[in-house]
């Protein structure tokens, strides 16, 4: 594979190397929501902040907006409150999570960013590669078909489908 196909590669799929916009946010978290709100209305200011959270509380990176956060029932509630809010804010209610309460401080909205094709190369060649395999097989698989006539019929892999799982569930009764 040359260097030119992978740089044109890169460049017509430019956009699904981006690194998406991301939250940059620091974070607290209480046993209860009485718990929560209780540190919550503690939280004026930054050294209010240091103090509950002498370790800083943040998340560990970035998160991507829209992919989820640890423990959280309701990411797309929360992106919208988060994206609202102006950097050094907390929101102003909990979250609940699975196991406990969460709080949010925005430190940074990170803006998405287009990756270097060096970045990228790698992947570029991963997914480049992939293709042309997959477009081989492609190209091959429709020569013989046409080659030796065959003839396939969807309706049966259909019922052949079906079948699979009431014959393992018949498997198991026995």
């Amino acid at each position: 594979v040359s260097e030119s196909d992978l740089k044109n590669y890169y460049d017509s799929h430019s956009q699904e190397f981006a690194e998406p916009e991301k939250f940059r946010l620091s974070h607290l978290t209480a046993a209860d929501e009485a718990g929560a709100r209780a540190l919550l209305a503690g939280l004026k200011t930054d050294e209010d902040w240091q103090k509950a959270a002498p370790d800083g509380g943040t998340i560990p990176g970035d998160h991507p907006v829209g992919d989820p956060l640890p423990d959280l029932a309701q990411p797309g509630d929360l992106y919208r409150e988060l994206k609202a809010l102006a950097p050094g804010k907390w929101l102003e209610k909990p979250w609940k999570g699975d196991k406990e309460w969460h709080l949010y401080r925005l430190l940074a909205l990170v803006p998405p960013r287009a990756k270097a094709f060096d970045e990228v190369k790698q992947e570029v060649r991963y997914r480049y590669e992939n293709e042309k395999r997959q477009e081989v097989y492609e190209t091959l698989m429709g020569e013989l078909l046409k080659k030796y006539d065959v003839k396939l019929h969807p309706e049966v892999f259909e019922k052949t489908e079906k079948a699979k799982p009431e014959q393992a569930a018949g498997a198991q009764a026995k």
